[in-house]
């Protein structure tokens, strides 16, 4: 499990042709890297030092964060740490065996397209771990809601531009957020849903190599 909440590290992970001097900001991470297995979940502070006295972008919201091999599950808000100084912290599950990154990018009038990234490495799922857990049968999250669980070729319709349905043998959930899902499931895949006053609505997907949860959304 990545650790909680660790003490950033001393050296910012900057990739790109950004010089300490002529970058408007600076971006640190509180790993260097991450190499984790499949299914994995934790946190991941953001920090940016703004060099700029004046910074042209009016709220720390125009900054941009994404992942790739990674789901981010929520985030805090920014919050000023120091002079200049502002930090967040990322919930990530690591959700595709491969390389992967969470990046912070930004685009200025002043600068123009700024990033700093983590590396990620998304390791093959452990036969202890909750990819294994989820695999055998076993919901791996608690949860109020009653779970059910079934296992075999999937079916993905787009339903809109946030929505979709998968259907596991016979039984059609709702995805709450269709961009989570990856541009191809495994052949066989185990599908967690609960079920509601509309039908059921997917909880988690697992196969070979992949762990997708829509939990956050729906629990």
């Amino acid at each position: 499990m990545l650790k909680i909440r660790q003490a950033l590290v001393a050296a910012a992970v900057l990739i790109g042709a950004l010089s300490a001097t002529a970058a408007a900001c600076s971006y640190s991470f509180s790993y260097n890297s991450i190499s984790a297995p499949v299914g994995t979940y934790g946190e991941i502070a953001i920090r940016v030092q703004k060099t700029h006295a004046r910074c042209v972008l009016s709220s720390m919201d125009e900054y941009t964060v994404a992942g790739t091999g990674i789901q981010i599950l929520g985030r805090t808000a920014w919050e000023e740490v120091g002079n200049n100084l502002y930090e967040t912290w990322i919930e990530v599950s690591l959700s595709s065996v491969g390389d992967g990154s969470l990046s912070i990018s930004k685009f200025c009038s002043k600068e123009g397209y700024e990033e700093g990234i983590l590396p990620v490495f998304v390791e093959d799922a452990t036969e202890n771990g909750v990819w294994a857990t989820a695999w055998a049968g076993e919901y791996p999250y608690d949860a109020d809601a009653e779970i059910g669980t079934v296992v075999g070729l999937a079916t993905i319709v787009q339903s809109g531009s946030a929505g979709a349905w998968i259907e596991v043998d016979g039984v059609r959930a709702d995805v709450l957020d269709a961009s989570l899902l990856p541009n191809m499931l495994p052949q066989t895949v185990r599908l967690f849903y609960k079920q509601s006053a509309d039908g059921p609505i997917a909880l988690l997907i697992v196969g070979s190599d992949v762990f997708i949860r829509f939990d956050h959304l729906a629990l």
